[in-house]
């Protein structure tokens, strides 16, 4: 059985070129491509495939909510456009092999490199003769997501998750709990530039919120990844720990894993 692929990038000032690079190079390979983008500006060029312009204080989570009313597919992709990858066209074909071939995966994420879920982190084992990691948790940096997990992330309210902090995660609680199966394709590799336009601060009181929408069963799912993720950080040491997480979060913030310590006295005593 052929499974169709939408696909959509996020785009915002000064990524709209790049944007359309990616656009192009998938536009053959999918059910469609859709470019949801911000922009300061009035006048912008656009490039091939669907463009769809949101209001500019539009961050991920805004724009993750507008994919979900376009969605029309069996597999929802989405890739940021500050994403670096030479060849997306192979991207494209490890995803949709890895759908086809595996009814049960809920989750796929390319390997991104500058991530806090590397996979040193999140790893738990490997799907026999392929190149995928069973994983606690995944990136939304590049991934692509079943029709029902899709599904589940539209029953959520996003009126306060504008930045869009913890829809990853709430993804891969509803895989763990339904037995949908959370992938990392460890040779299909995308880099991540460390930075970010948005308050650290307010990412987190938005994902902490957000977080609270999951069900008992995800819930419980989701302590135990924690749990998992941050055993695997205190047995491997200062490794644990991605250099990214120490360029967003002062020590002084909350600890993003949820503990309600400060960075320094959780994971960041731990860099």
């Amino acid at each position: 059985m052929s499974l169709t692929i939408d696909a959509y990038i996020f785009s915002w000032t000064g990524f709209h070129a790049r944007a359309a690079t990616i656009a192009k190079a998938l536009l053959e390979r999918v059910n469609r491509v859709t470019v949801v983008y911000s922009d300061r500006e009035d006048d912008v060029s656009t490039g091939e495939g669907r463009w769809i312009r949101v209001p500019n204080q539009y961050f991920g989570g805004k724009k993750f909510e507008r994919c979900l009313a376009e969605f029309n597919g069996d597999i929802m992709l989405l890739i940021t456009a500050d994403a670096q990858r030479d060849n997306w066209a192979s991207l494209i074909n490890a995803c949709g092999q890895a759908f086809t071939r595996n009814g049960a995966i809920g989750v796929w994420s390319a390997n991104v490199k500058y991530s806090p879920w590397h996979l040193k982190r999140t790893s738990l084992s490997m799907i026999e003769n392929t190149s995928l990691h069973l994983v606690t948790q995944t990136d939304s940096i590049v991934w692509a997501i079943s029709k029902d997990t899709v599904g589940r992330l539209a029953q959520l309210d996003y009126s306060r998750n504008n930045i869009g902090w913890g829809i990853d995660t709430i993804a891969c609680a509803y895989c763990h709990a339904t037995g949908r199966l959370v992938t990392v394709d460890e040779k299909v590799t995308a880099f991540h530039p460390l930075a970010k336009g948005y308050d650290n601060l307010d990412a987190i009181r938005q994902y902490a919120a957000f977080l609270n929408q999951m069900s008992a069963e995800e819930k419980r799912q989701y302590n135990i990844a924690e749990d998992c993720m941050n055993k695997r950080c205190a047995d491997a040491g200062p490794f644990a720990v991605n250099d990214f997480l120490q360029s967003v979060i002062t020590l002084n913030e909350p600890c993003p894993c949820g503990s309600g310590k400060r960075f320094k006295r959780c994971h960041g005593a731990l860099v």
